[in-house]
């Protein structure tokens, strides 16, 4: 089962939605105050009026807007299946930053304002960020749902990873490895777990150890204490993805996927030739990572009969931008999700997409990502948010 979601780029496709996107963005104006929501305005270019929409009157309660009738008025505030002459959708639960994609209501949350999100992780009910801003970097925690920021620690992590009732992040300013208990830091500030002049940059966390890569190209494994750590060369660093047999992860250069066993005493190379992966995300069954140009699924045990890449499951260059390369993947239950750095969030069948996938929300520049039973976590700038899955 996965602990930590993991990063990687996305697709985006071209899009109808039935509402005015109302996203406060942060775009160098005051962000909003954590855990409140932002007040609505107007998309740019799009003027309200009561006049013929497109050749027709818009029906009672719609407002004519980009030459489209659409229900709630100038705020966008209703979703609805929206024909030029009829109204028959509801209000998005009040909420008016929530958005309206491909006609379903979907709600969010500003959990915290930060800086410069790296990563972040939900474990029990609580969101771990990784924030390496010069003012605020640091490892923080808040509750789903929202409530208190608690800063953890302060430094530059680019990465956070919980397992067993810790959380372990990398220092890479201080060369090494920090872990505190879960529920917080002891004054003194977090205990050193590995001291490591490599510099580390990704990391892992598991009920067996931790795992981590670093700028050497190492990847690096040891117990809970670490006393000598497991070194093994692979190239450039990428993302590592937890399953109950072992981890799964990506090495950006020279582009291959690896797979180490709890039981095998170092990796061994899964998929060759890919695309400057580094975002991954796994399930015992399968792993899923983003390419420079697609979104890819092989089995993750290494030893299966059939552990060649298979199609993609997204190609990029079909369906828009390909050049956001460091986004997010995460992946539940049913699903595989991915951020694309200009057009959203996307959601395919663990299965494979089909013919284009599921737009989750059409929120720009998402960056960081991470899933539970009902809800999606993301990033964008200092801002970490939560979304209905639904």
């Amino acid at each position: 089962m996965i602990r930590a979601s993991l990063w990687g780029p996305g697709a985006a496709i071209a899009l109808i939605v039935g509402c005015t996107s109302l996203d406060h963005l942060n775009d160098g104006s005051d962000p909003p105050e954590a855990g409140v929501e932002a007040s609505a305005a107007d998309a740019p270019g799009e003027e309200a009026s009561t006049v013929p929409c497109g050749g027709v009157t818009c029906a009672t309660g719609a407002t004519c807007l980009a030459g489209v009738c659409r229900c709630g008025g100038p705020d966008g505030d209703t979703c609805t299946t929206e024909t030029p002459a009829s109204c028959d959708g509801g209000p998005c639960e009040g909420q008016v930053v929530g958005e309206c994609v491909a006609y379903a209501c979907r709600r969010r949350r500003t959990l915290a304002v930060l800086e410069n999100v790296q990563q972040i992780v939900v474990d029990e009910g609580v969101v771990y960020i990784a924030d390496d801003g010069a003012v605020l970097g640091g490892a923080y925690r808040v509750q789903v749902g929202g409530g208190p920021v608690t800063k953890l620690a302060a430094g530059l992590p680019r990465a956070i990873a919980v397992a067993a009732g810790d959380v372990y992040w990398p220092d890479p300013t201080n060369q090494r490895i920090v872990t505190c208990p879960s529920t917080g830091c002891p004054p003194a500030g977090p205990d050193l777990y590995f001291q490591d002049s490599a510099q580390p940059i990704t990391i892992a966390a598991t009920t067996f150890g931790v795992l981590w890569m670093s700028f050497d190209g190492t990847i690096k494994r040891c117990g809970v204490p670490c006393t000598t750590p497991t070194s093994v060369s692979v190239g450039g660093a990428g993302r590592i993805a937890v399953t109950d047999t072992g981890v799964v992860f990506a090495s950006n250069n020279p582009g291959e996927i690896y797979e180490w066993g709890f039981g095998s005493s170092g990796p061994t190379v899964h998929v060759t030739g890919q695309y400057q992966p580094f975002a991954i995300a796994a399930n015992p069954y399968r792993a899923y990572w983003a390419n420079l140009d697609a979104v890819r699924t092989a089995p993750a045990d290494a030893g299966s009969s059939d552990a060649t890449v298979e199609a993609s499951l997204v190609a990029y260059a079909t369906l828009g931008d390909s050049s956001y390369h460091y986004g997010a993947v995460a992946i539940d239950t049913g699903s595989v999700y991915w951020t694309d750095g200009t057009k959203g969030i996307f959601r395919c069948s663990l299965a494979g997409c089909g013919s284009a996938p599921d737009v989750v929300t059409t929120f720009p520049a998402a960056w960081g990502l991470a899933v539970d039973g009902t809800s999606l976590f993301f990033a964008r700038g200092g801002a970490v948010y939560q979304i209905d899955k639904k």
